[in-house]
């Protein structure tokens, strides 16, 4: 996360979740300064839960399935520094040489909103028609006049509305009557179509008058249900207006609301402006961001986030879970992650294996930009790599027919041998987040047979050994509606 952003808000509420939502709200400000670790994003996870079709192959993020819950990992001490790396193998005496590594991130957690740095914000908000349905205009008052409760006299808000133009309703000001500005809100009515550049470009405008306080951050929050229908419509184009504020330091962030986003510029958008993607589908949805908003999204701690993997020549990667990388001869990884705010936790796994027994270590190396401390900071870290004396064992790089490589025994054998509680766990989320991936492949193909043949193995293995663990069976409910779904469709697809 980072000093500065611009967060585009866009919420996916579905036409069941009233209660659901309305009960969140309420839960949220009881719960407003109560301490959680986040992921890093919930964008993949809210769309495919709140999904009843089977999405597109590109809309599903297997990282954002790996961090979207808390991970038990421990956090910055007093005297360390703000990011915490903490390795860990899933086994420590491996049976057979093949093993996983954890690569974990936290940051440390804010105690109150006093420790949120001031926030010069916009509410961009999306007041088109089709903002009408399902009621989730009101729905979005309902939770932006939550958000504006809980701002302080130091804050700069403005708000503006858009549907087939854009219009400032609160100038960038001081909060000083949140009456004023809760009547503002709820004057908002539905119109027009879609001019997401016009809204945009004017909630930048209105952050850019106060961009010279620097100690503020300054963002954007954009809420929009739909396509972009009027005015500026190429998404490349609004990427493109966008930039030249991104780059004086006011920064994005994307979440969507409702089936209809444009959600492949909302991501563009979001990368480009150095932040995070997201929707909110239900009451989960909703506590996490709106808590996070609050409590992490706008205490940055480190910006401009690189992580480089050296591994020793003998060591032979076979797969590197999540995450785009650069890979050089197969022996150094670079990463490039995003931004990080307090309260946060992400992992990355890294599975491989040793050909002969040495005495060198992977050493992991993040640089960041530390907010707090204005500096560049490097740390180094080290791991030594656990041998099994079974060498006459053959291990290579899985070959197997991939539309199958998620079988039972064969996943059930991979997991178990996982000692790590907080490896294993995250390792089979990992894998349940493959098969959505490969299914949702398979299923744009026709490979409907092969769809069902892949799920069956997860299923059956996650029911039977973490019916109890919520994490797992969020996943396990989107893989098991996924499967629904083809089941319902009836005959085969396949060739």
């Amino acid at each position: 996360m980072k000093n500065n952003f611009v967060s585009i808000l866009g919420i996916y509420f579905l036409k069941n979740y009233t209660t659901i939502f309305y009960t969140s709200i309420i839960y949220l400000c009881m719960m407003m300064n109560v301490y959680a670790q986040a992921g890093h994003s919930s964008g993949s996870m809210g769309r495919t839960r709140n999904n009843p079709s089977i999405p597109k192959p590109s809309e599903v993020v297997v990282e954002e399935f790996m961090n979207y819950h808390l991970h038990n990992l421990p956090l910055p001490e007093k005297n360390e520094e703000n990011v915490k790396i903490d390795l860990r193998w899933g086994n420590e005496k491996p049976k057979e040489n093949k093993n996983i590594l954890q690569i974990g991130f936290t940051t440390a957690k804010k105690n109150s909103n006093d420790d949120i740095m001031p926030m010069n914000i916009c509410l961009v908000i999306d007041n088109s028609g089709s903002m009408a349905e399902f009621n989730k205009l009101e729905r979005v008052k309902t939770a932006l006049k939550t958000f504006v409760k809980q701002l302080r006299p130091t804050d700069v808000l403005s708000i503006v509305k858009f549907s087939s133009d854009a219009q400032t309703i609160i100038p960038a000001q001081r909060v000083e009557t949140i009456d004023f500005i809760l009547q503002k809100i709820s004057e908002i009515r539905t119109e027009g179509g879609t001019n997401i550049n016009a809204g945009l470009m004017l909630g930048f405008k209105e952050v850019e008058k106060r961009i010279n306080m620097k100690e503020y951050a300054h963002r954007v929050i954009l809420l929009t249900d739909g396509i972009a229908s009027a005015g500026i419509t190429n998404p490349n184009q609004i990427i493109e207006n966008s930039k030249t504020y991104i780059d004086k330091g006011i920064y994005l962030s994307t979440m969507g609301v409702g089936s209809n986003v444009q959600q492949e510029m909302l991501t563009n958008l979001a990368k480009k402006g150095k932040g995070q993607s997201h929707f909110l589908g239900d009451e989960e949805d909703v506590e996490k961001v709106f808590m996070t908003e609050l409590q992490s999204l706008f205490s940055p701690v480190a910006e401009n986030v690189k992580v480089e993997i050296e591994l020793p020549q003998k060591f032979m990667m076979t797969e590197f879970y999540g995450y785009e990388h650069k890979q050089k001869a197969n022996q150094t990884i670079r990463i490039n992650i995003d931004n990080m705010n307090n309260g946060l936790t992400q992992i990355m796994l890294l599975e491989g294996y040793l050909t002969e027994k040495i005495r060198e270590n992977i050493v992991v190396n993040i640089s960041y930009y530390d907010v707090k401390k204005k500096k560049n900071i490097t740390q180094t870290h080290k791991i030594k790599i656990p041998f099994s004396k079974n060498e006459e064992k053959e291990l290579i790089q899985d070959t197997a027919n991939q539309d199958y490589f998620e079988g039972y025994d064969r996943f059930k054998s991979q997991s178990f041998e996982i000692k790590d509680k907080e490896v294993r766990k995250n390792y089979v989320i990992t894998k349940l987040a493959n098969a959505i991936k490969r299914t949702t492949e398979l299923t744009a193909n026709g490979q409907k047979q092969k769809a069902l043949k892949l799920n069956e193995g997860n299923l059956h293995l996650a029911n039977e050994y973490y019916g109890r663990d919520a994490d797992v069976m969020r996943v396990v409910k989107i893989l098991k509606g996924y499967q629904d779904v083809l089941l319902a469709r009836g005959g085969s697809s396949d060739d």
